[in-house]
């Protein structure tokens, strides 16, 4: 890993507060149709300015995760480790071969080359793991290269997670939530707007594969897609710029009496930074409106315009 920066963030001035149904359906179609108009002609890709292959976080109390833990940790541990750990390497003596849709030249590669258990567009895996271990009332990110969680909120966080997931205070909780989130950057260097539809599949093929390993490992899995998204980032400490919630997977059944500290949470320890390895990450007035209007409270997009240009024959 090179030296970490502090990036420089190309702004998109004049973008609108959000896409309005119509705007968003076009664009979406848009990528699906016809993936090359995604972009401006003149896109590049910076492969030397990219992210890292792993969320980095520096500071902050870490958790490793293993087998002979107790039982939540020890189902967690399997369940992270099949899912999203990197515990596969392709080797390519002569160099991995790189491609955009708007540069399908080959570019030489790093001839060994790291892997998750799960695909991923362009080998990119934008998606991200959190943890809420609702027993010891802590909220981690999953170091998918360490096999370790990195604490991210201690005291508190089960009552912050209640409230952004619309729940009374008594409603009981599974042992852990898993919180599957989508890393904008990791995907967009390399495809820009069309990073949009890659990171939809991406997390797409990440849940459907928790979920299952889930059902295994814990014997039930609850999955939940409605939540206050402002009050979970705030929770979890994400910069919703950069990183949105998608789903939040319950593992396990639900326990009476969880989430109030039956392990006492260690004292509070010092908040974990994200380090970027790249030094500049750009920004699209599209893509950052299409976020916007996800994250729009109670709005329920009317059905598809049938005289939008992009709206596929019958």
């Amino acid at each position: 890993m090179n030296e970490p920066r502090t990036p420089a963030t190309g702004t998109a001035t004049g973008a609108p507060a959000a896409l309005t149904a119509d705007e968003a359906y076009a664009y979406t179609s848009g990528l699906r149709l016809d993936p090359r108009t995604a972009n401006p002609e003149d896109w590049r890709v910076d492969w030397h300015d990219g992210p890292w292959p792993v969320k980095v976080y520096t500071g902050g109390r870490r958790l490793r995760l293993g087998p002979d833990g107790a039982p939540h940790l020890a189902a967690l541990h399997r369940l992270l480790y099949d899912a999203f750990a990197i515990s596969r390497v392709r080797a390519d003596p002569a160099g991995g071969v790189h491609a955009t849709p708007s540069d399908p030249r080959p570019h030489r590669g790093s001839s060994v080359q790291l892997r998750r258990p799960i695909p991923s567009g362009g080998s990119m895996y934008p998606t991200e793991a959190y943890t809420v271990l609702t027993g010891e009332d802590l909220g981690c990110h999953y170091d998918p290269y360490r096999h370790e969680l990195t604490r991210v909120r201690g005291r508190g966080t089960v009552r912050a997670v209640r409230t952004a997931l619309g729940m009374s205070a008594h409603e009981p909780l599974p042992p852990a939530l898993l919180v599957i989130t989508s890393r904008f950057w990791k995907n967009f260097y390399k495809y820009g707007d069309f990073s949009a539809r890659l990171g939809a599949v991406d997390a797409g093929v990440a849940v459907g594969r928790a979920v299952r390993l889930a059902r295994a490992a814990f014997g039930h899995a609850d999955v939940r897609s409605a939540f206050d998204d402002t009050a979970l980032h705030a929770c979890l400490g994400l910069d919703e710029t950069v990183e949105n919630v998608l789903t939040v997977i319950g593992l396990g059944h639900p326990v009476t009496g969880t989430g109030k500290g039956a392990t006492p949470a260690a004292a509070p320890g010092p908040v974990p930074a994200v380090l970027e390895r790249s030094r500049v990450i750009k920004r699209s007035v599209r893509f950052d409106a299409l976020q916007r209007a996800a994250r729009a409270p109670g709005r329920t997009p009317p059905r598809p315009p049938s005289s939008s240009p992009h709206r596929p024959g019958r």
